[in-house]
């Protein structure tokens, strides 16, 4: 038998009987369940008992006013949760200010209409769902992240028992006095194979650290040269099946023995880097064709051109989303994104250009300036698209906690952006925003002094500043931040805590329909 669901249940606290029974009259009329208090203390020791989901509150009572009776409830771990609604005959803006200052959610005058009453009532009500289900969302998420590395770390463990026959073995067979130099070669192929493939297990959570900015790593001076020689051997079969040509070339020569490329880093990190993308390559090559590996010393900067089209339809999501592939048998589309994590650990900067003439290249940017982009990308270059208009884009963070703000800083470097102006107050802001002008508002609700509406109404007061994307982010998600949010259309609301692509996915989002906006302007 389906069970109906459960009324929400409203406390009312009110000295007066006649109050009393006109709010409960108004409220069961539209399906609530009440239950009415005329003293604070009894209402305090029955929301104990069965805390109601929302009360509504006069403030001029006996023995406790109303202030007392919410502050004692706000103390309580198991009943701070629950909005308090004042409704009271006090009409100066002292007693209002009081009630928020003492954890009430809205004010109704008296006499009050029972439209508004029903109204705040919902609002309030369903403010509280949302809370609960993104609390909920983040335990969840939280849970998530935890089991993903325990899945890991026995995935890690399970893998290295069969793998450590396959290192010993070749080790143990190379005694042998009687192998022929093909086999001995092979041998050692096998073994160092294996050796890699262990090094891989023990370093498969290093991919999840760097995901975090969390990876330390311990630069050398590495000969990248030798790591895509090492790369291309490995790869051999493959490049054999397919008939490819690879051609390594050095300042613009064909690569000698001789020939260096040193950049600071890990040897483990730039093999996996190369291969990942000369595999890529050569794989999206058609049978026959040539791959160029380009060594420019001058730029810092390692390219891998072959003769492939990446399809249109993925190439904004290929190097900031998991899971993006499009017609590769077998293909898990983590690739490109772990290329771009490794890329970044290594002080450096991937990105990619793909036309509709069957050329694709992907480089790697290692110059000190490596955030900023060249101007005059091609139009189908999705990711650098977006990533070089992001660098002309002025964004602006206002977050009181450093930490915090760090966090959303190095997000928003991840993108590709550089032009960021940090702030930890609206005064702050305030003198940001008499300089600069900026494409982008970042602001924490509540910051120390006054909170970031503050800082949305003084832009949005001035011609140039209705058109300004503004993101707002809340660990409590209240009425008035709803409000502020949704009323221009331009302001976004997200809640704290947030993972990193949701950030992302607004940024991009905003910053594109500005981008829009503007083009359409020019009609």
């Amino acid at each position: 038998m389906d069970t109906l669901p459960r009324k929400p249940v409203v406390m009312i606290v009110d000295d007066v009987e006649a109050n009393q029974a006109l709010l409960e009259a108004i409220l069961r009329y539209r399906g609530y369940d009440t239950i009415s208090f005329a003293r604070g203390e009894r209402a305090i020791a029955a929301a104990s008992q069965n805390p109601p989901d929302l009360i509504l509150m006069d403030i001029m009572m006996p023995d406790m006013d109303g202030f007392e009776v919410c502050q004692r409830l706000k103390a309580d771990a198991a009943l701070r949760e629950i909005p308090v609604i004042f409704i009271s005959a006090l009409e100066d803006v002292d007693n209002k200010v009081k009630a928020f200052v003492n954890g009430g959610v809205d004010y109704i005058s008296k006499p009050f209409q029972a439209a508004e009453v029903l109204a705040r009532v919902s609002t309030h009500l369903k403010l509280c769902q949302i809370q609960r289900e993104l609390k909920k969302q983040n335990e969840i998420l939280a849970e998530s992240i935890q089991l993903r590395e325990v899945v890991e770390s026995i995935a890690r463990h399970d893998l290295k028992s069969p793998l450590n026959l396959l290192v010993n073995a070749p080790a143990m067979l190379l005694r042998d006095k009687n192998l022929s130099p093909e086999q001995l070669e092979l041998l050692k192929i096998m073994k160092k194979s294996g050796m890699r493939m262990l090094e891989m297990i023990n370093r498969s959570l290093d991919m999840v650290k760097m995901e975090r900015n969390q990876y330390s790593i311990n630069p050398v001076s590495v000969n990248v040269l030798n790591v895509a020689h090492q790369v291309i051997v490995e790869l051999d079969s493959l490049i054999r099946a397919k008939s490819i040509d690879v051609q390594i070339l050095v300042d613009g020569n064909e690569a000698s023995d001789e020939a260096s490329f040193a950049l600071p880093g890990e040897e483990y990190l730039f093999f996996s880097l190369l291969s990942n993308l000369i595999k890529n390559a050569l794989e999206s090559s058609p049978a026959g064709e040539k791959i160029v590996l380009t060594f420019d010393s001058a730029r810092h900067r390692i390219e891998i051109t072959n003769c492939g089209v990446i399809p249109a339809e993925i190439r904004s999501r290929l190097l900031v989303e998991k899971y993006v592939t499009h017609g590769k048998t077998g293909g898990t589309g983590l690739g490109a994104y772990s290329a771009r994590l490794m890329a970044r650990t290594l002080f450096g900067r991937l990105d990619f250009k793909s036309s509709e003439d069957g050329k694709t290249s992907f480089w790697i940017d290692f110059s000190q300036d490596n955030q900023t982009l060249s101007a005059g990308r091609d139009e189908n270059h999705a990711c650098s698209g977006q990533s070089s208009s992001r660098q002309t884009d002025n964004i602006l963070v206002v977050v009181s906690y450093a930490n915090t703000r760090s966090l959303i800083t190095k997000i928003l470097r991840e993108m590709g952006s550089s032009a960021i102006f940090e702030a930890d107050s609206v005064a702050a802001a305030r003198k940001m925003l008499a300089s600069e002008r900026m494409s982008l508002i970042i602001s924490d609700w509540d910051l120390s002094v006054e909170n970031g509406k503050v800082i949305l109404d003084e832009v949005r007061s001035k011609p140039d500043g209705a058109a300004i994307p503004f993101i707002f982010f809340a660990g409590e998600i209240t009425e008035d931040v709803v409000f502020t949010a949704g009323q221009d259309g331009k302001t976004s609301l997200l809640s704290r805590p947030f993972s990193p692509d949701v950030l992302k996915g607004k940024v991009t989002e905003l910053l594109l329909s500005k981008k829009n906006q503007k083009e359409m302007g020019k009609y």
